[in-house]
C-alpha cells in the first residue's frame, strides 16, 4: 500500500485535482479541500469524486472502501459517475441522479471523532429477482449491478508513473505550508508574501497574493485567526475568521451585509492594522 502520511498542522488540501489510489493522506484536523480529489480503489479500477467543500480530518483509501476520520460538524460529499450505490457506517443514504450517485456524510456538531468508511457496491439500478411460481418451478435470480473497468492493461505503467508525479507534488506543496507556519510561529512574514496593502474585494473561493496579505494580518490575532494558516486561499478557515474580525472590530455582524466578505471597510481596517 503507498501511503502519503505528513502532519500539517490545520492545513487545507489546495488546488489538488489528483488521483489518488490505495493511500492514507493523515493531515490535520479541519482538512479543507480546495477542489475536487478523484479517488480510485485498487481492487476494481474503480473511481470516486472527493467534493472541494469536503472538511474531515484524515481519510484512507483502500482496495474496496474509504475511511474518513471525522469530527462534529464535519462534512464530506462523494460521488460516483457510474451511479455506484455508497454504503458507509452510518446508514446515509446514496442519493441517485441520471448522472451519478451522491452521499453527504455529516457529523453533527460537537459529536465526537469517529471514523465512517464507504463500501461501494452494486449500482442505483440494482434491485432483486421474483421468486419461482407453484407445482415445483425455480426461483429467480438476483440483478446486482457490477463495475467493470475498461482501463487497457498497458495503461498501468502510465497511470502510476502520472500518480508519483502527482504525490511528489502533494509533498511540495506540504512543504512549503510547513515553511509558512514555521514562519508565523515565529511572528515573520510566510514566504512568498508582501507586505503592502490589499487591492481588492475578497470572499470565498478568493485565490493570490491579496488573500496571503489577508491571512497574514489576520494570523497576528490568535483569538481572530487561531489556525493561522498562510495558503493564498480563501477558504472555511478563512471565511470564519473574516467574521471574528469584523464583529470584534464592530464592522459587520450575522445577517448584516458583508458578513464574511472582504469589502471596503473590512479592507480598510485590515490595511490599517497591517501597516
Amino acid at each position: 500500500m503507498k501511503k502519503i502520511s505528513r502532519w500539517v498542522g490545520a492545513a487545507s488540501v489546495l488546488g489538488l485535482g489528483i488521483s489518488l489510489v490505495t493511500a492514507t493522506v493523515a493531515l490535520a484536523a479541519n482538512v479543507d479541500v480546495a477542489e475536487d480529489v478523484t479517488i480510485t480503489l485498487s481492487g476494481d479500477g474503480s473511481s470516486y469524486t472527493l467534493t472541494g467543500d469536503s472538511l474531515f480530518d484524515s481519510f484512507e483509501v483502500n482496495s474496496a472502501s474509504i475511511s474518513f476520520t471525522m469530527s462534529g460538524g464535519h462534512r464530506v460529499v462523494l460521488k460516483s459517475s457510474a451511479r455506484t450505490l455508497l454504503g458507509n457506517t452510518i446508514n446515509t443514504t446514496t442519493q441517485c441522479s441520471a448522472s451519478e450517485s451522491t452521499v453527504t456524510l455529516e457529523l453533527p456538531t460537537g459529536s465526537a471523532s469517529q471514523t465512517v468508511t464507504v463500501t461501494p457496491s452494486g449500482n442505483c439500478s440494482s434491485g432483486g429477482g421474483g421468486g419461482g411460481g407453484g407445482g415445483g418451478g425455480g426461483g429467480g435470480g438476483s440483478n446486482v449491478g457490477v463495475y467493470t473497468s475498461s482501463t487497457p492493461s498497458g495503461t498501468t505503467q502510465t497511470s502510476a508513473a502520472s500518480l508519483q508525479s502527482k504525490i511528489a507534488e502533494l509533498q511540495s506543496k506540504i512543504a512549503v505550508l510547513l515553511q509558512q507556519i514555521e514562519a508565523i510561529k515565529k511572528g515573520q512574514p510566510a514566504p512568498g508574501v508582501v507586505i503592502s496593502a490589499i487591492a481588492k474585494s475578497l470572499r470565498l473561493g478568493s485565490r493570490g497574493n491579496d488573500v496571503n496579505l489577508l491571512q497574514t494580518i489576520l494570523a497576528k490575532d490568535k483569538e481572530v485567526y487561531p489556525e493561522g494558516i498562510i495558503s493564498g486561499y480563501f477558504g472555511n478557515l478563512t471565511s470564519a475568521a473574516v467574521k471574528r474580525f469584523q464583529e470584534k472590530y464592530g464592522i459587520a455582524g450575522p445577517g448584516e451585509p458583508g458578513y464574511g466578505l472582504v469589502g471596503p471597510k473590512t479592507r480598510a481596517k485590515l490595511n490599517a492594522l497591517g501597516l
